[in-house]
């Protein structure tokens, strides 16, 4: 009996050894898919929930008002950079996870646009607009991160970019944390505070080819609290530091490697804390790449290069601590071209041709080849002088980048306006009592010369984007006014825009009316008229009392319908077609109120 348990047991653990050699069992490893919003989620949020690791989450072009926790490593890729827009913040926890693509701003108060705890993320030619935010455009504190290519408009008073902070780190379960080895480079920052800071616990950190403009301080190397490691052992080097208040601003900061970057046209190049504070301690930084390499372009440096080398004979003192010996004579890669550009005209309608004129631009030792512009509208175009036609109403972000002979760059943004055709509105009557009764309130509408009323589309017509045109009142064109220029002549019904300007907690004044529509080409025409109303029952003659006078209107009219001749509607007080006692009645129950 027993050796046959034994030949059992043999023959079992044969089998499956030939079983699993078979067949090689191995476990099932999942692919990484696209999700795609609104498609598959509508929600970016829901759209992270739901992926796997290693998953790409695509983005259609579209506005998405989401506080946006990426807790796991995927891809987030907008279809478009600028038209996939998150009106809100990204918060990044996961590691591995890359941000791309995205115009990321915020209506409301928030403290970040992007923060990331995580390490060996990536974000990426991202348009970062911050009006409305205390604190960063993006905040890192983690290690082997890289910020690139990236546009940061604001926030001020906060910063563009913030490297460490270890503070926040504990806050965030991070104890202990730093922020090392991040690279930031190839941004333009402007707007903001302070265009860059690395703060406490940033150490080894490269911020290269950034171009920082237009702040109150453009780089920032600031140690928060006394207790924290100062920002120490970063490189910066080949930085455009531009037109800010401040160009760098150090608090006990030291062993941070500063050169190769063009300070110019800052009112004030470098600043330490303890210049104005004896308790502070000095910083002590390296403002040079020794020699022949050398230190900084600074555009306010006095001295002279007598054995032409191309470094200044004289070092450039900052204070007794911090010292470039070599500063460079010429912008560093033989000069940073400088972008600039304007358009006419300056607030454009819709349809109407604009010309962006970037003549202004200036090469800085090599020569201008290429001129690229964005329109902000999803239409690009290359040239010095262009011209381009919008097709909506609303803000764009033009964006020229230029290219000199020496593969230098730079970049200038700018706000466009675009408005909607002017039209000549007219509105009928004139004056309207709110409490009044009557079928419609008349709109003649005149566009300027190059668009046709007729081209009109009707049903697309609004008085004030609330009440829209009556499709069922007459629709026709003419000249009403007699100035040779036709008029689309619509309707609005008469109580649904009495109730409107009611629901406006008007008495008694002038209202500026709104009209808007568009043609059959989808271009977007708007004009204003302003009409005197009074909502006292009684007031025919709008003058905001109830008197008399009144009265006497009335009985002009008295027993008058709309065929008669002497038909006064605005004496018709409660609207039943006919002018009788009970009109004076009203109108005498309310002499003497007045708005």
């Amino acid at each position: 009996m027993s050796r046959k348990i034994v030949f059992a047991t043999v023959l079992i653990l044969l089998l499956i050894g030939m079983l699993s050699s078979a067949f090689n069992i191995q476990p099932v490893k999942a692919e990484p898919k696209t999700i795609v919003v609104p498609d598959d989620y509508l929600t970016i949020q829901e759209a992270i929930d739901a992926a796997s690791w290693g998953d790409t989450i695509l983005v259609r072009v579209g506005t998405y008002y989401e506080n946006v926790s990426v807790w796991k490593p995927v891809l987030l890729l907008g279809e478009n950079v600028e038209s996939t827009i998150v009106n809100g913040s990204i918060e990044v926890v996961a590691n591995n996870v890359d941000i791309v693509n995205f115009t990321i701003t915020s209506t409301t108060y928030l403290a970040e646009v992007i923060r990331i705890f995580a390490d060996n993320c990536r974000v990426e030619r991202n348009i970062i607009i911050a009006p409305s935010i205390q604190w960063s455009g993006i905040h890192v504190v983690g290690d082997q991160n890289e910020i690139i290519y990236n546009i940061i408009h604001g926030p001020h008073p906060g910063c563009g970019i913030i490297i460490g902070a270890e503070w926040l780190a504990q806050k965030a379960g991070r104890l202990g944390d730093t922020s090392y080895n991040n690279i930031i480079a190839y941004n333009y920052i402007t707007c903001a505070c302070f265009g860059i800071m690395l703060t406490t616990s940033a150490l080894y950190n490269q911020l290269m080819r950034n171009i920082v403009y237009g702040n109150d301080c453009g780089v920032g190397l600031v140690k928060w609290w006394d207790w924290e490691p100062a920002p120490s052992a970063n490189i910066i080097v080949d930085n455009v530091i531009r037109d800010n208040n401040m160009g760098i601003e150090t608090f006990e900061t030291s062993s941070n490697i500063i050169y190769h970057n063009n300070f110019i046209d800052n009112t004030r190049q470098v600043y330490d804390e303890s210049w104005d504070d004896p308790f502070v301690d000095p910083s002590l930084n390296i403002w040079d790449n020794g020699y022949p390499s050398g230190g900084n372009y600074w555009d306010d440096y006095a001295g002279v290069d007598a054995d032409g080398d191309g470094i200044g004979d004289a070092p450039y003192v900052i204070d007794a601590n911090n010292i470039d010996r070599y500063p460079l004579m010429n912008p560093w890669g033989t000069g940073i071209p400088i972008a600039s550009f304007k358009w006419c005209p300056s607030s454009p309608e819709v349809g109407e041709l604009v010309t962006f004129d970037a003549s202004a631009s200036l090469p800085v030792g090599g020569e201008i080849v290429s001129y690229e512009w964005d329109f902000g509208d999803g239409n690009y175009a290359s040239g010095e002088i262009v011209t381009h036609r919008y097709s909506s109403v609303g803000s764009f972000t033009v964006t020229l980048n230029i290219t000199d002979s020496e593969g230098l760059w730079d970049i200038e943004q700018k706000q466009i306006q675009v408005l909607p055709v002017n039209a000549t509105i007219d509105i009928n009557p004139n004056t309207l009592n709110l409490r009044s009764e009557g079928k419609w309130i008349t709109a003649y509408i005149e566009l300027p010369e190059g668009y046709n009323v007729s081209d009109i589309d009707a049903s697309t017509i609004m008085l004030d984007n609330t009440v829209a045109v009556d499709l069922s009142g007459p629709i026709a064109v003419g000249d009403y006014d007699n100035d040779t220029v036709p008029d689309l002549m619509v309707c609005f019904n008469w109580t649904e825009v009495c109730n409107y300007i009611l629901s406006r907690g008007i008495v008694y004044g002038n209202v500026t009316l709104t009209v808007s529509g568009k043609l059959y080409d989808g271009t977007i025409f708007s004009g204003t008229d302003t009409i005197l109303v009074s909502s006292l029952l009684g007031d025919i003659n709008v003058d905001g009392i109830v008197n008399m006078e009144d009265l006497y209107i009335a009985a002009i009219s008295f027993g008058s319908n709309p065929n008669s001749p002497e038909w006064n509607p605005k004496a018709d007080i409660n609207g039943d077609n006919i002018i009788n006692l009970l009109d004076l009645y009203l109108i005498a129950a309310n002499l003497g109120k007045q708005a």
